[in-house]
């Protein structure tokens, strides 16, 4: 388990009575506004977002922002042939929207630049830009993890991101005196085309078998976007469940790995139409030591869909988005659109800033940043919500698990850091459903 500093990341806090047990549960008031009937058909209705938000963001018009959304999967299944692990002279991918619109392919050895460009399929020749870098993406990751290690033994609060277009090391900190005094003093060797932010790094973002007081009942699901509770049992306090997953031959949830019940022993909630009493995590693995931030809670009894609920703020019929496939950890390269649903600040799309995040130990996270921003990304709540690429026709394929955030008002600044799906099975067999449980 992680420390109580530790579990603050998207937590939101709450006043516990010392004296409330699960047979003091009350009933949840309707302005909840949960909706129980069985997912409908995916909404096309969220299909245009990515390309609303290359509009606003590059000043482009509504065919030339969607027609870069539709080449995106192309573009993805290209740069997923290269990989810092097996291509020595591999310097990175990533896509350029100013002042031109390109795919950018870096190596350092010109020979296999060349090979590149004739790997390229022809529908993406014409964007294609190949370019000289003098070191190469391994290289720069060995540095990152060597600087973190150091950084992580003496304690500080440092989180850094590899920003592939310019080959900075990214710092973030709010205490640059004590990073300047680890470079001076403490032997820290600082890593070359270093850039400082100054801010806080993004925090956690969270809010035991069951009793049998609250069982399952026939007609019972559960699907991605859903919400469950901690032992407060106050309206949004918990996680955002990501979603609908398979260990072996069991099925259930997946969510954060760091989203904890309020008091050992108080179990996990869901609401619906009544409150149900949760098992436990069969398997969690938390942020800090390791890349793993996740948890599969077994659902017997209950239906689980390959779907993702998005609640209509507008108090209108919800939005069903269809799980249908994976994304590849290494098809979620630099500027491409990733979008994501976490119960406290809705569904949006947004461009990823970086491939590989590190912070405490954890590294290879996505990390997503909007500067300016009016306001949070993610909040407390939005833990363990689903991240996926942009929606056809209601359709996603998942590629992460919410992890961490935050929103500062001084900077006019918002982040989000998330957990590629991938890692879910390198530990388990544990699955992200596309069809919905037998």
């Amino acid at each position: 388990m992680t420390s109580k500093l530790y579990k603050c990341f998207l937590f939101l806090t709450a006043s516990l009575s010392t004296q409330a047990v699960a047979q003091e549960l009350p009933q949840l008031p309707e302005a909840e506004g949960v909706r129980t009937q069985v997912p409908l058909p995916p909404s096309p209705a969220l299909d245009g977002d990515a390309a609303a938000l290359l509009m606003a963001e590059f000043g482009i018009n509504a065919r030339e922002a969607q027609r870069r959304v539709d080449l995106e999967p192309e573009i993805l299944a290209f740069a997923n042939q290269f990989s810092a692990e097996t291509d020595p002279t591999f310097g990175g991918v990533y896509v350029q929207h100013e002042p031109v619109y390109k795919v950018v392919v870096a190596f350092t050895d010109n020979n296999d630049a060349a090979l590149a460009r004739k790997q390229i399929p022809p529908q993406l020749r014409r964007y294609l830009k190949v370019k000289y870098v003098p070191r190469s993406r391994a290289a720069r990751m060995t540095e990152q993890d060597r600087f973190m290690t150091q950084i992580n033994a003496l304690n500080l609060d440092v989180a850094s991101y590899i920003d592939t277009q310019t080959d900075d090391l990214v710092v973030i900190t709010e205490d640059v005196a004590k990073l300047e005094a680890a470079f001076e003093e403490s032997g820290v060797a600082r890593p070359e085309s270093l850039k400082l932010e100054r801010r806080k790094p993004a925090q956690l973002t969270q809010a035991t078998t069951p009793s049998g007081s609250y069982p399952t009942s026939p007609g019972d699901f559960i699907e991605g976007g859903r919400y469950y509770y901690d032992d407060t049992y106050q309206l949004h306090i918990g996680c955002t469940i990501g979603f609908g997953a398979r260990l072996g031959s069991t099925y259930g949830f997946l969510t954060a790995g760091h989203c904890e019940p309020g008091r050992p022993g108080t179990g996990y909630w869901y609401w619906f139409n009544r409150w149900i009493e949760l098992h436990a995590p069969t398997y969690e693995t938390q942020a800090f030591g390791n890349k793993y931030d996740f948890q599969f809670h077994p659902t017997p009894g209950m239906k689980v869909y390959n779907t993702i609920y998005i609640q209509n703020n507008t108090a209108g019929s919800p939005f069903y988005l269809h799980v249908n496939g994976i994304q590849a950890t290494s098809s979620q390269p630099a500027n491409t659109t990733i979008c994501k649903y976490g119960r406290e600040t809705s569904h949006g799309c947004y461009r990823i800033t970086s491939d590989r995040y590190s912070y405490k130990g954890a590294s290879g996270w996505r990390y997503v940043v909007v500067n300016p921003a009016s306001d949070h990304i993610v909040t407390g709540g939005d833990s363990g919500g689903p991240v996926y690429t942009p929606p056809q026709n209601g359709y996603v394929k998942a590629a992460g698990i919410i992890t961490a955030g935050d929103h500062y008002n001084l900077q006019n600044f918002a982040d989000m850091v998330y957990m590629p799906i991938e890692y879910i099975d390198d530990v388990r067999p544990i699955t992200v459903l596309t069809l919905p449980s037998p």
